[in-house]
């Protein structure tokens, strides 16, 4: 029931949402440089304001399974499945592909301040800490200092929802 009617007012404010201003406005060119004719005009975009009261961790329906195949350096992959539940601990399972290595492990997660990242923490202790950040039906892998892995192969570091 919570999520039909989240689902509901999410639905709502798209709609209305679509009905205001696109965000643009015009700026008499004049005002920004005296050389200018005062008859010419300059679209300018005005920046989107995050709303902090929405995160990922209360906006998006984030526990269940993820699954996909992350980069390996010396192997053709990790097929790698991490469940999330709503009682904050996750189960990870991760395969060495064309190796005889399958490695397992469980522990408790926590969400940073913001409610975007969470981060892996390991019954052992000797165990790498994982951290992800929580979008619509995926995580992102993120790198030891929690920021977004780039370049070629980002998507790749991608686990999608089941």
């Amino acid at each position: 029931m919570k999520i039909k009617v989240l689902a509901l007012a999410c639905l709502s404010f798209v709609i209305f949402s679509g009905c205001k201003d696109s965000g643009k406005q015009q700026t008499p060119v004049n005002d920004l440089q005296d050389e200018m004719p005062q008859n010419e005009w300059k679209d300018t975009q005005t920046d989107p304001v995050a709303d902090p009261a929405h995160n990922s961790r209360n906006s998006l329906d984030w526990m269940g399974t993820y699954h996909g195949t992350l980069p390996c350096a010396d192997c053709p992959g990790i097929e790698t499945t991490l469940e999330l539940d709503e009682n904050m601990t996750y189960r990870i399972r991760m395969i060495y592909l064309d190796r005889d290595t399958e490695i397992e492990g469980e522990g408790k997660f926590e969400w940073d301040d913001s409610g975007q990242k969470i981060t892996l923490q390991p019954e052992d202790k000797d165990e790498p800490a994982f951290q992800f950040f929580v979008g619509e039906n995926q995580l992102f892998t993120l790198d030891q200092e929690g920021n977004r892995i780039t370049g070629e192969l980002a998507d790749k570091y991608n686990l999608e929802k089941y």
